[in-house]
């Protein structure tokens, strides 16, 4: 070949070898990214809601706004609305991590808590510029459902909820042996059972203030065990809700033994060794006799090779 035609040769070559997959790339990735976008942006605007919610919180309602409402809500109501909203806030900083990764179950809590989020900044002194932002992430949300497809385990969904059940049912003994059998110069008065089970009822929800007043150090300690104890038992929840788990197969020998019959039969890759290896997991057809081998990333399964099958 000449100069001028090896030249050509070269840079046609390289063109499709290397240029034009290069810009292809590009272009593919800059879809995707889009899509990891549509993740991410419903994500931060929960955590700015959130952040929302704990100033709303922490600030007292606007005058004219306090007097309206107070037409048509009890006090006590705008106390509940007030805490809930706080409440809601730090539960609006767990569901946006797990959101950014894509779990269904953090898509759900985001809405339900947006949603409860509104009646909070209503209820609390019609902040309707929150409410108003709380109705645009639940629009997001909606527009973004496609993104979020990591379903949660509902083995680990139903030992989560036995545990979070014996945990409150534990909490709420103790706080009513703890409110019914406290010493009365703590409080200043000696509970009733009704006036124990209120106030257990107050101190778990963590959603009104409580009516007892301390008079000494062991009572002002009581109130503030009873809110951490259930402030921990909702985190329980929240986290059993959003956080899933992979169960691996129970009787691993006889998969394992399964396998290599099949690998025996078909195999017919250099790789099958390491198909039935103990970091792999293996799922087999129940309509055919095959497996395949595959590990688990971020939460997405990585198969080795094709299914092993006639």
């Amino acid at each position: 070949y000449s100069n001028e035609q090896s030249l050509s040769i070269t840079m046609i070559y390289r063109i499709f070898e290397f240029w034009l997959p290069l810009m292809l790339g590009v272009v593919a990735f800059s879809w995707r990214g889009r899509q990891i976008l549509m993740r991410i942006i419903p994500a931060i605007f929960i955590f700015a809601l959130g952040i929302v919610n704990i100033i709303s919180a922490a600030t007292p309602p606007i005058a004219e706004r306090w007097k309206l409402i107070s037409l048509y809500l009890p006090l006590e109501a705008s106390h509940v609305s007030s805490l809930m909203t706080l409440a809601l806030g730090i539960a609006l900083f767990f569901t946006s991590v797990y959101l950014m990764k894509g779990f269904r179950t953090a898509w759900i809590m985001g809405i339900v808590l947006s949603f409860l989020s509104i009646l909070g900044h209503i209820g609390k002194g019609l902040n309707y510029e929150e409410a108003i932002f709380g109705l645009a992430v639940i629009i997001l949300l909606i527009i973004s459902r496609n993104q979020y497809t990591i379903l949660s385990s509902k083995k680990w969904i139903r030992f989560g909820f036995g545990t979070f059940f014996i945990a409150l049912f534990s909490v709420c003994i103790f706080n009513f042996l703890a409110f019914y059998f406290i010493k009365q110069h703590h409080f200043g008065i000696d509970l009733t059972w009704q006036q124990s089970v209120n106030e257990t009822l107050r101190s778990f929800l963590f959603f009104t203030k409580s009516q007892l007043i301390p008079h000494s150090r062991f009572g002002t300690e009581l109130l503030y065990i009873t809110r951490l104890l259930g402030f921990f038992t909702w985190i329980l929840l929240l986290y059993t809700l959003l956080r899933p788990s992979i169960f691996h197969e129970n009787n691993l020998t006889k998969s394992i033994s399964e396998a290599e019959e099949l690998l025996l039969k078909y195999g017919s890759s250099s790789n099958d060794y390491f198909k039935v290896q103990p970091d792999k997991q293996l799922w087999f057809s129940s309509k055919y006799q095959a497996f395949t081998s595959f590990r688990t990333a971020n939460y997405f399964a990585v198969v080795l090779e094709e299914p092993v099958c006639r």
